[in-house]
């Protein structure tokens, strides 16, 4: 019975909590900006194995985009977005690195691929959250003595899956609230 009480006591604190965490504090505040943030994190052996960029547009800027090379195994974009309704793409390329020896015991691969968005009020404060939403993808695998190709095979088919083109619409709400469509 006590502990029934306790997790009455809890819940309700929690929800007491929630109310009060609310943007209704009596100050006026305006919009100030969207910050989206892109993140791509690789295992150290699929970074070892791959040849990997990624080609991105930035809202704010015309163009055709910009590349960038992944040098380590954490990847981080951030964008300050204004206006609406503003879209922009991630393409992540990878490749199996020509030439790369497969001679370790086994290998663990993994890659995740994480999202969020942030609406910054004039006070500072963030209004408006979602995310963060992520696509993962994780495996060991080891090589076969009777069939030393298919360790190869194996990677290939798990670098290829990691190609993905994710496109992010973003449009302000008549009630002043977001909505971001994307294809994760």
């Amino acid at each position: 019975m006590k502990k029934l009480l306790f997790l009455a006591a809890v819940a309700s604190l929690g929800l007491c909590v929630a109310c009060d965490s609310s943007d209704n504090d009596g100050e006026t505040t305006t919009f100030d900006y969207l910050q989206s943030d892109f993140t791509l994190q690789l295992s150290d052996d699929l970074f070892a194995l791959v040849d990997l960029t990624i080609t991105y547009d930035d809202p704010a800027v015309e163009g055709d985009g910009e590349t960038d090379t992944l040098t380590a195994v954490k990847w981080n974009k951030s964008f300050k977005i204004t206006t609406f309704p503003a879209s922009y793409s991630f393409k992540i390329e990878a490749a199996l690195k020509e030439g790369v020896a497969l001679d370790k015991s086994n290998y663990a691969l993994s890659y995740e691929v994480t999202t969020l968005f942030e609406e910054y009020r004039s006070n500072g404060k963030v209004k408006w959250k979602e995310g963060p939403d992520s696509e993962r993808q994780a495996v060991v695998l080891q090589p076969d003595a009777a069939n030393p190709d298919q360790l190869k095979t194996k990677i290939e088919e798990f670098v290829t899956n990691m190609n993905l083109l994710l496109v992010y619409t973003i449009r302000q709400e008549a009630d002043g609230g977001f909505d971001v469509e994307d294809n994760i």
